[in-house]
């Protein structure tokens, strides 16, 4: 019986923060006795619920720490390689396509580009009476330049004006 007294009073201890003490659980808790330790200290050094809890919190606080850490590294790392792989290419517009040339021989009057594969992609489309809504829809770009239309074979930025590239609507072919 002493045993369960030493226990309730722990418990009314630490249940006294949450206002509510449940005696059938304290009255179904069963004490851990160690023949090398008196009665008395073995259930106060029982854990805690609180203890469990805090240490679940550090447990997961260290995961995204070690996990922040490992994405920065490899974050890092990419943009290292990223930047030793950049060769100095640009590209500039020819007529009705992107060409790729060497950084070092444009000028200004060439308005050159950085290097970029999606953009090397992006073409005029010199035959725009064989469009029609069916096979240009989410395939074809345009713009008005000069109350002109002009269509183009991928999303992006006007190669002359700068003017951000529409996809295409019925309104368009009407």
């Amino acid at each position: 019986m002493k045993v369960l007294e030493i226990l309730i009073k722990k418990i009314s201890r630490q249940k006294n923060e949450e206002k509510e003490v449940n005696v059938e659980e304290i009255a179904s808790v069963e004490p851990i006795i160690d023949n090398n330790i008196s009665e008395e200290e073995s259930i106060i050094n029982l854990p805690s619920k609180k203890n469990n809890f805090f240490q679940k919190i550090k447990l997961q606080r260290n995961k995204v720490i070690a996990g922040s850490g490992i994405a920065m590294i490899l974050a890092s790392g990419g943009l290292f390689l990223n930047s030793m792989n950049q060769n100095s290419s640009c590209m500039v517009w020819k007529e009705n396509h992107y060409e790729e040339i060497e950084c070092e021989k444009t000028s200004p009057q060439m308005n050159a580009v950085p290097y970029n594969e999606i953009v090397l992609q992006l073409k005029k489309i010199t035959k725009p009476d064989t469009l029609n809504f069916g096979n240009a829809l989410d395939k074809v770009w345009y713009t008005k330049k000069n109350s002109e239309v002009e269509f183009y074979t991928n999303y992006g930025l006007h190669p002359e004006n700068g003017k951000t590239l529409k996809p295409v609507t019925k309104y368009i072919f009407n």
